[in-house]
This record gives structure tokens, C-alpha cells and sequence, in this order.
């Protein structure tokens, strides 16, 4: 793919120089990185072992552990190779990402991707705009005015209100269209590599805001087209399924067969350690839902129950997650708990057949069981009348 070097300058922010121009006396360090819990605990779907211990499934039907570390899965924004900035300076854009983004996206408790990593067939460009619709987090380095970087990160900006870093190094402005954008910078050597003098407290940096950006209120924004335009609305993901994306959606028709191999040999712990083998979110979706039909089938409401409610964890705007949460919480006799929840539904949804539907066969089974419990009571009191005559 071509690059192209866009060097008119426009909107001044604070230059970040090489080593050997640094003004050490105003340098101001990086603080130390705050412990924090791992991202993993935020976005992916978690069973806990109380969930299934009663089952005796810890290991799947073969023997081996179906429990994979699962991270929240980064895509990496960048130039590849060596580079030139508009100002001449030189940039090694792999030993930035090798010796810098990579190992502080790891840090942060993620997993990275750089396109160039792909290893199977397929349509690149497909595969890149997917990754930039999917993938949790993207990290997009702006140090040069790369056609590419740019116009991949106007593609996630466009498409999803959040889960974005900028950053930077070397830069005397920023493009006008983002120089209120956050953007953190990082320190290179004249040579254009990472500064072995930074290097440690720059991969804090950078692994701070990923983990800073991650814990975020799922309403924040952070794509400014979103911040910009309040009513525009991100496109539903499964639309935007293409099926020369091979790698995203080959991973989910392999879980789902083994998904229906465990459902018809009835291992239910195997079901629900599958959804951890999970990382894409779309698919992780699509996988949680599966598994929620699979215990239903089973007649395993609890089970089911929890697994909607972490659907609702990973994405509470999915309708299907939030009816079959209330639908679950009614089948294991939380009524009250299921009429609130379908009654919100039905607030901000009030032409949602399904959610009108549950509710009504809720309704009815209340009505069904207050006239049985009638006519038993009336029943008793017939049956002890002669006993009370007789006295």
C-alpha cells in the first residue's frame, strides 16, 4: 500500500524532541503506573466456578483444561518499517513497536496485533476494517502524517465511540482535524528508535492509558466524531459481517460445533467453558447467546440466567440478552425481578413484541396461579365444613 507525506503545517502543540535536543531541566517524569486490576475482568465473558462445579466439568471431555488466558484484544494503528518525518527525522516504526507499543499493550493486560501479523490468507483491506470494527481497543501512532494511519483511524472513529489511544512522538503540531484529541507522547533517539533513557517509564505511559481508557464508563466517549455529532449512532457490528474476513469468523464455526457436540453429549460445563475460548467481541456475543439457548435447552435456567447476565456485562444494549435475563429470572422464580426488567425494556422500547409477549405470559401465569391457589383454598374449606358442623 502506498504512503503519502502530508507536511503543511497547521495547529502548534508542544514539541516532544529527540534525545539529543532534550532540555533535561524541564523534562517532567512520568510517575510511576498505579496498580490496577486486569482488563480481563471487565469486558470478557467470566464463568465462575461455582457455576458448573456441581457438574464435574472442569476439563472437557478429551481431558485437556478448555480455560485459555482470554485478553481483551488491541490492534495496532502505525507506519511499518523505516520512515521520515516531515522535518526529516528519521523512524523505525518496527523497533518502536517490538521494543515499545507492544510490549506496554501487553503490560496494560491486553493482546496486540499489527496487521503484518496475520499469518493465514485473505483479503488484507477486509481484514484491516474489521480489526478497526472489532477489535476492543485500538492504538494509533500519529507521529508522522502517514495516509494510511490516518485514514484507518477516521475508519474507527467513525465506526465505534470508543476504545482509542493516540500517540506520538517527535511532533511540532498535530493535524487540525485532531489537535484536541488526547495524544500521548513517547521519546525517540536521533536515530528514530525508542530512547533506552525513557523506554521503561514511556511503556508505563502508554500502558496506563490503555488501562485508563479500558476502565472508563461505557458511556464515556471517546471517538470525537461521536463527541461531535450527539445523535449519531454506532452501526450494528453484525451488519457489517463480510464473509472474506476469514480469520474473525472461521473461529466462531469451530466453537460452534464443538458447542453442539457438548450440548448433545449434555457436558455443561464443557458449554460454558467453550464461551471463554471467545476474543473477538462480536463473536463473543454471538457465543454467549449460542450457549444461553444450549442451557435453556437443557432445561438449565440458572445456568442460563448467568450467562445472559454477563451478555448484559459485555453489551447492555442487546436486547436479546436483556428479555432472555428477565425471561431466565421468572423461570427461576424472581417474578417481581423479571417484571421490572421488561418493564425498563419496555420504556425506551415500547413497540418490542418479545419484551410484550414475556411480560403478558408472565401476567398470565400470576393470574393462572392465583385462581388455582382460589379454588384449593375453596376446596380445603368445603372438605373441613362437615368437620366444623359435626363439632
Amino acid at each position: 500500500m502506498s504512503e503519502i507525506e502530508q507536511n503543511t503545517p497547521q495547529e502548534q502543540v508542544t514539541p516532544i524532541l529527540p534525545s539529543a535536543q532534550k532540555n533535561t531541566a524541564n523534562q517532567t517524569p512520568i510517575p510511576p503506573v498505579q496498580a490496577a486490576s486486569s482488563p480481563e475482568n471487565a469486558n470478557t465473558t467470566k464463568i465462575r466456578n461455582s457455576s458448573f462445579e456441581d457438574e464435574g466439568d472442569s476439563l472437557s471431555a478429551s481431558g485437556k483444561s478448555l480455560r485459555p488466558d482470554v485478553k481483551p484484544h488491541t490492534f495496532v494503528v502505525m507506519p511499518f518499517g523505516k520512515k521520515t518525518g516531515s522535518d526529516g527525522h528519521p523512524f523505525d516504526f518496527n523497533a518502536i513497536y517490538h521494543t515499545l507499543i507492544k510490549p506496554a499493550i501487553e503490560r496494560a493486560g491486553f493482546e496486540p496485533f499489527r496487521a503484518d501479523e496475520e499469518t493465514s490468507s485473505g483479503d488484507i483491506l477486509t481484514d484491516m476494517f474489521q480489526e478497526l470494527l472489532l477489535a476492543d481497543m485500538v492504538i494509533c501512532d500519529l507521529s508522522i502524517d502517514n495516509a494510511n494511519a490516518f485514514y484507518e483511524l477516521g475508519i474507527r472513529h467513525a465506526l465505534r465511540k470508543r476504545g482509542v489511544v493516540h500517540i506520538q512522538a517527535g511532533r511540532a503540531y498535530m493535524p487540525f482535524d485532531i489537535f484536541n484529541v488526547r495524544t500521548l507522547p513517547y521519546h525517540i533517539t536521533p536515530e528514530g528508535v525508542p530512547d533506552p533513557a525513557y523506554i521503561k517509564n514511556d511503556i508505563k505511559a502508554i500502558a496506563r492509558l490503555i488501562k485508563d481508557t479500558w476502565a472508563t464508563d461505557r458511556e464515556m466517549i471517546h471517538s470525537p466524531i461521536y463527541n461531535l455529532l450527539s445523535g449519531l449512532k454506532e452501526p450494528e457490528r453484525k451488519s457489517l459481517q463480510t464473509p472474506l474476513a476469514t480469520g474473525f469468523w472461521r473461529e466462531y464455526d469451530e466453537w460452534q460445533e464443538k458447542v453442539t457436540i457438548a450440548q448433545r453429549d449434555k457436558h455443561i460445563g464443557d458449554i460454558l467453558l467453550l464461551t471463554e475460548e471467545i476474543r473477538n467481541p462480536l463473536i463473543r456475543e454471538e457465543a454467549i447467546a449460542e450457549v444461553g439457548r444450549a442451557l435453556t435447552n437443557l432445561g438449565r435456567n440458572e445456568l442460563a440466567l448467568k450467562q445472559y447476565r454477563e451478555g448484559v456485562h459485555v453489551n447492555a444494549d442487546n436486547l436479546e440478552f436483556r428479555r432472555e435475563e428477565a425471561f431466565h429470572l421468572n423461570r427461576v422464580g424472581r417474578i417481581n425481578e423479571a417484571i421490572v426488567k421488561l418493564e425498563n425494556i419496555l420504556e425506551n422500547n415500547p413497540t418490542d413484541t418479545k419484551s410484550i409477549s414475556y411480560l403478558g405470559r408472565i401476567y398470565k401465569e400470576m393470574w393462572t396461579n392465583s385462581v388455582s391457589s382460589q379454588k384449593f383454598g375453596g376446596r380445603v374449606s368445603q372438605a373441613h365444613e362437615p368437620l366444623r358442623l359435626s363439632s
